[in-house]
């Protein structure tokens, strides 16, 4: 049973790291004003299964890391293609203004 319209995970989010607490990880449109920070991580989820990860390279540039992902109620199963990686999202809740997970 999915626990949000699943419609709103598809754009680009970027971490909010300042909103984080101890057990959920909040994270931001990439339209959102953040406050001024080097670097923040994120990732792009596309309706066509693609999924982009956003890291913070050297020079703070962000690095796009391509895969794919599928939905399984409120879990998003990511495979990082490139990296041989794969990893488990907890959806705790989404709107068109935050999604927030669940940390590990």
């Amino acid at each position: 049973m999915t626990v949000y319209n699943e419609d709103c995970i598809y754009k680009h989010w970027t971490h909010s790291r300042e909103e984080d607490t101890d057990d959920k990880k909040v994270y931001r449109p990439s339209t959102f004003e953040f406050p001024q920070s080097r670097g923040r991580d994120g990732f792009e989820i596309k309706e066509n299964g693609e999924f982009i990860l956003y890291i913070a390279g050297p020079t703070d540039k962000s690095e796009k890391i391509f895969g794919n992902f599928t939905i399984d109620s409120n879990k998003l199963n990511i495979e990082l293609v490139s990296m041989q990686k794969s990893y488990t999202m907890t959806i705790l809740s989404c709107d068109e203004n935050q999604l927030i997970i669940q940390k590990k």
